[in-house]
């Protein structure tokens, strides 16, 4: 951070984690035979979001002239996924590019299966958003924090 205010940084967000067991490989994986969003690995990434929110606060007070602040992550994405349909999503589960929600990385490649529209869904492989997600999750950032 030190580093980073020498530089000449002014404005600093540190993010937190998403709801990591919404992502279609913890669905698959932790969410049961609904391949609902993982409650376990959600706890846990609201646990260390509320720790990094207090870290974030901490800093803030310590650097005069510099913008420190905590991005919610976790509640941009939540809102998307548990509000797919109203978005114009077809399909808040599964990902797009790989089989069976499970493809992230050189495991999606040209030889993956695709879905027809990546529009229609709100993750592209295993973790990541597709383009239209976070298209949405930007505004949203934007709306809160600009």
């Amino acid at each position: 951070m030190q580093r980073l205010i020498g530089e000449g940084a002014r404005q600093i967000a540190l993010t937190g984690a998403p709801p990591v067991g919404c992502v279609p490989s913890q669905r698959r994986m932790a969410g049961g035979l609904k391949t609902q969003c993982a409650t376990d690995r959600n706890q846990l990434a609201l646990m260390f979001n509320r720790k990094l929110s207090l870290e974030v606060a901490k800093l803030a007070g310590r650097f005069r002239g510099v913008n420190i602040f905590y991005v919610d992550l976790y509640s941009i994405l939540a809102d998307v996924v548990q509000r797919y349909k109203d978005l114009g999503f077809t399909n808040g589960k599964d990902s797009c590019c790989g089989f069976v929600g499970f493809a992230v990385g050189p495991l999606c490649n040209i030889g993956s299966r695709l879905c027809p529209d990546p529009s229609q869904y709100v993750f592209w492989d295993s973790y990541h958003p597709t383009e239209k997600a976070y298209k949405l999750m930007i505004d949203e950032f934007i709306r809160r924090y600009m």
